[in-house]
């Protein structure tokens, strides 16, 4: 069949073939037009945390339809102030920090674009500072800037340079000393303007940093004026068992990037948080960044129930993300997977090219949705990121399921 859309990822004249057609969800199930059952273990490509939760649906679904019953559901934030976009910011202010380290925030339509509002802001702050860090297989996004700073995908987006210049990626400690790292930035400290830093390298295939690390990284960033944006788009709202990865750390960034699971991927929707301290540096700056769905009305009612869902349901949420952790890692491992996770995000290794695609082909044959995750020949696997509310018995099994057909083909 030829389709009248195309998604430029890949070859656009294969890119559709042969894809699974979800037509309604429950729960942690997705249903195709068959209404064959498939457990969702991509939580919607990392967005829908908290599941397809009719609880939750229908306070949007109200809250959406008294917006709807004003005829009001586009406003030009650069134009004009609602009350809801006071009364989120603020929320999610304090939700993320309760000390008040952040008290601004800017609204976006997703993390790429996150990425890119961060990048302009850390520059018009550091303007003797050239360059940005980022990790050689950190992700983060596809625009422009995010294409620029993404070193996972260097390779792939080779075709549409020249890209962003200044631009430096240095290895993520899992096969570089830790120290040594930390040396190299010290030595160069003074060409940098900014890090951007994706805490867990989910698209790299979940590798997590020491917590002794992050920390050292953080206090030499910050003692050399270094501006620290943290991309939690993947690791934000519990993903990784506390509501957001810098709250395991001992500093907190400059900027934080957030989207995805902000409001459960109902509508395209994202925030930049400032610290105190950048919203000083910004002051008496001219800045340029403007899109015009910026604070979607929709997009923020979606965005301020499911944080209402979240502060409601914390310690139900953070229980259940502890039971799923020890019921993956230990049936994972107990059945000879080389599995690696914290909170909710997981990996499988692989490492077998010929083997990948057949092992995720098999496993949505059986009922079971996942992601793939690769670098090379030589590091690939499966990533699985369950909903909070999964069933731990029910992972259980599905992990011993996934362990035979890894075995099978791998």
């Amino acid at each position: 069949m030829k389709y009248n859309y195309v998604v430029p990822m890949g070859d656009i004249s294969s890119v559709n073939n042969n894809k699974l057609v979800p037509i309604r969800a429950e729960e942690e199930y997705v249903f195709d037009q068959n209404q064959k059952r498939f457990i969702d273990l991509r939580s919607g490509l990392w967005n829908v945390n908290l599941g397809y939760r009719k609880e939750l649906y229908e306070a949007i679904q109200q809250q959406m339809n008294e917006q709807l019953s004003t005829n009001l559901t586009y406003l030009d934030i650069h134009s004009f102030h609602h009350p809801l976009y006071q009364e989120y910011a603020k929320k999610l202010c304090t939700f993320v920090d309760v000390d008040g380290s952040y008290t601004q925030l800017i609204y976006t339509n997703s993390g790429s674009e996150c990425t890119e509002l961060a990048l302009k802001l850390s520059r018009q702050i550091n303007k003797k500072k050239v360059k940005t860090l980022a990790f050689s297989k950190g992700y983060h996004g596809t625009f422009w800037g995010g294409m620029s700073v993404s070193g996972l995908d260097q390779e792939v987006t080779q075709v549409y340079n020249p890209k962003l210049s200044n631009m430096e990626f240095i290895e993520f400690p899992e096969n570089k000393s830790e120290e040594e790292l930390l040396a190299y930035i010290e030595r160069h400290h003074h060409e940098y303007s900014a890090m951007i830093i994706e805490p867990i390298l989910g698209s790299a295939g979940v590798k997590i940093p020491s917590v002794t690390f992050m920390n050292k990284l953080g206090g030499l960033l910050k003692q050399h004026d270094i501006t620290i944006v943290f991309d939690e788009v993947a690791t934000g709202f519990y993903r990784t068992g506390k509501r957001f990865f810098f709250h395991y750390l001992d500093f907190k960034p400059d900027m934080i990037n957030l989207s995805k699971g902000i409001n459960n991927g109902v509508l395209p929707f994202g925030t930049v948080l400032l610290s105190n301290e950048l919203t000083k540096k910004l002051e008496n700056e001219n800045l340029e960044h403007f899109s015009t769905q910026n604070g979607n009305l929709l997009g923020i009612i979606s965005a301020n129930e499911t944080l209402n869902y979240y502060q409601k349901n914390e310690v139900e949420v953070s229980e259940n993300i502890k039971k799923l952790n020890e019921a993956i890692l230990g049936v994972g491992k107990g059945q000879g997977l080389a599995c690696r996770g914290v909170g909710c995000m997981f990996a499988i290794t692989i490492n077998n090219p010929l083997a990948l695609q057949l092992i995720i082909d098999a496993l949505e044959q059986a009922g079971i949705l996942c992601y793939q995750y690769f670098n090379s020949s030589e590091d690939n696997g499966i990533t699985l990121m369950p909903s909070y509310y999964s069933d731990s018995r029910k992972i259980a099994q599905v992990v011993k399921l996934i362990a035979k057909v890894v075995k099978s083909y791998a």
